[in-house]
């Protein structure tokens, strides 16, 4: 599993200059997640967000059986942002179904989504304790 660290920007302190508690990324300590994405049709499937500090390539989703792809993560409590890379395509209206340690915490029907500066919209992703 890869793992990384996300610096926090200066948007993200406080207003006496203090960091506000933001959850790291990528942790051995952290939940087991697994992103499911549904794509038959694409030879290349990437996991982007959050926790691989937006990374385009650092998450490849593998492809199993009818065109369903995976990619299982370690993540700590909070809240995340993702988006899904398919070829050299965002995928804007498809989610990912997310499973916490075999429970469905997120699918297509409650999937929620908020926009980003670049005039279109991230999934969004709690991770509970």
């Amino acid at each position: 599993m890869v793992r990384f660290q996300r610096k926090e920007k200066d948007s993200e302190k406080g207003k006496k200059g203090k960091s506000q508690e933001r959850p790291k990324p990528e942790s051995p300590r952290g939940r087991k997640v697994e992103f499911i994405f549904q794509a038959p049709e694409s030879d290349e499937v990437f996991l982007v967000g959050d926790f691989n500090v937006w990374d385009m390539k650092s998450m490849p989703m593998i492809r199993g059986k009818e065109g369903i792809w995976r990619r299982e993560v370690s993540l700590l409590p909070g809240r995340y942002e993702y988006k899904v890379l398919v070829g050299n395509s965002w995928s804007e209206d498809r989610p990912c179904t997310v499973m916490l340690e075999n429970t469905c915490i997120q699918d297509l029907s409650d999937a929620r989504q908020v926009a980003n500066s670049f005039g279109t919209c991230n999934f969004v992703l709690q991770v509970n304790e």
